[in-house]
């Protein structure tokens, strides 16, 4: 579990980034819709200097955090049960399905659910973040509680697929987690997800505060789904960037874009202009339904250690990998409190430091330590140190069937159910064999070539799957 629980929270960070919370007063809610706020967002006048300022203004650039009317946030003030779902079934990109659904009238009746948030109530039903006995308990406007937080994010996850009863809790308060809530806590600590505070301690029956929420939604946005309904996002390394444009390499293509009226640039995790972005920053950009970018979240090497003359050893852990192509990108690596990115191509080295095996660029794990001998910033070899890194190369193969019942293509993920009702959850990368088989007639296929519904035989190491094949006969 623990492997798979490290691969959400690398791709959590590394593409994960939007979340939402709810506008607490309930006429500003009715007369701005979702679309509107991708958009046009606020400007927040009590969040400046905030620990979440990042995370929140963020948020509400992406139109999924809204203020009040007096554009104050009241970035301490508590979550109610309520908007705690919402916020949930809205990072998960289902804003689109809540506006269809309508919620049971007695559970609705019950549960003193308002109009306006009977759907997003009826799709945490239906995706099992709330149960119906859940329901019948549910206080809409009572503080959410941390522990109900970690419950409902790791079912909306699908985190509690890979429980491990064994696992242990370091928290001085563990003892006031109830018995039956305690596996939750325990898949969202080690997703890192949620953790304790700085005197480790959980607070489980502490109230949820909209700071504290919005940092938590910016890490699960979208990793459950493959909706992303109303913006879209590109990730590379800026090529060029003036105060109009922003040109982009990706993964195989090259793209620019035009800066929105009103964007909102973090540079390092500071607040920060389109002036102080430069070419060779990895960006996230952010875009708006006309394609002009609302949001830039950029990182800097931070190479003031780094001669262009010198040859230099340096050591630490993976925590970027930006290849443009297989044999072409950059690798950055936090060494103690500072990041350092390295240029890397065909000539650079990878080996294992136990038996020397070579590896290929594209096989480098965000996670991984290592030794860097760079000349200047070019890395002309990494060793990776294997004793402290997992391998799965060992793992046999396994084989699953079922019927796939999510497939999220922001985060190259697939969910299958099994004919036990057991659900199981795999990771695609760019090796994974993918092929149709529809009237006796096999081709090859992307993973946006599947669909929900599409009986599925999986063949994977871990939570990678090595093939897919699917049956439409």
């Amino acid at each position: 579990m623990k492997k798979f629980l490290t691969l959400v929270l690398a791709l959590l960070f590394l593409f994960g980034a939007g979340a939402l919370a709810v506008q607490a007063d309930q006429n500003y809610k009715e007369k701005n819709s979702p679309q509107k706020g991708w958009e046009k967002h606020q400007k927040l006048k009590d969040v400046k200097g905030h620990w979440a300022e990042d995370a929140i203004l963020m948020m509400n650039t992406k139109g999924f955090i809204k203020g009040y009317e007096d554009a104050t946030f009241k970035p301490n003030k508590p979550v109610t049960q309520l908007e705690a779902i919402v916020m949930i079934v809205r990072a998960q990109g289902l804003e689109d399905e809540a506006q269809d659904q309508k919620l049971n009238d007695l559970l609705k009746k019950t549960a003193q659910i308002p109009a306006w948030a009977e759907g997003y109530m009826a799709v945490a039903l239906k995706e099992n973040i709330l149960d119906e006995g859940e329901m019948l308990s549910f206080r809409p406007n009572q503080g959410a509680k941390r522990i109900q937080v970690a419950l409902w994010i790791t079912r909306a996850l699908d985190l509690d697929d890979y429980l491990d009863s064994d696992d242990d809790l370091p928290y001085l308060d563990k003892k006031d987690i109830p018995e039956d809530l305690y596996n939750a806590v325990v898949l969202i600590s080690e997703s890192g997800i949620m953790k304790g505070n700085n005197k480790n301690y959980f607070l489980p029956n502490k109230a949820i505060t909209r700071a504290e929420m919005a940092i938590l939604l910016e890490r699960i946005n979208g990793a459950g789904t493959d909706a992303n309904i109303y913006i879209s996002e590109f990730s590379g390394i800026i090529t060029d960037v003036d105060d109009d444009e922003i040109t982009v390499k990706g993964w195989s293509v090259s793209k620019t874009f035009d800066f929105d009226d009103e964007v909102t640039v973090y540079l390092n995790g500071k607040k920060s202009d389109v002036d102080d972005l430069d070419v060779d920053d990895y960006v996230k950009l952010t875009l708006n339904k006309k394609g002009d970018v609302i949001a830039v979240k950029a990182t800097s090497p931070d190479q003031d250690d780094i001669n262009e003359d010198d040859e230099k050893e340096f050591e630490g852990k993976i925590v970027a990998i930006n290849l443009i192509d297989d044999d072409e990108g950059f690798i950055t690596i936090k060494s103690g409190n500072k990041n350092y990115r390295f240029q890397v191509d065909e000539d650079t080295d990878v080996e294992m430091d136990d038996d020397g095996e070579t590896l290929e660029l594209d096989e480098l794990k965000l996670g991984w330590n290592v030794e860097i001998m760079a000349e200047g910033k070019m890395a002309r070899s990494i060793i990776i140190e294997s004793s402290d890194n997992d391998n799965d190369d060992d793992d046999e193969e396994t084989e699953y069937e079922g019927i796939i019942t999510k497939i999220d293509s922001k985060n190259k993920r697939i969910v299958i159910k099994d004919e036990n009702g057991k659900t199981y959850t795999f990771f695609v990368d760019k090796k994974t064999e993918i092929t149709i088989d529809e009237d006796d007639d096999k081709d090859d296929a992307e993973l946006s070539d599947l669909r929900i519904g599409d009986e599925a035989e999986i063949g994977a190491k871990g939570n990678l799957a090595l093939k897919i094949e699917v049956d439409r006969d």
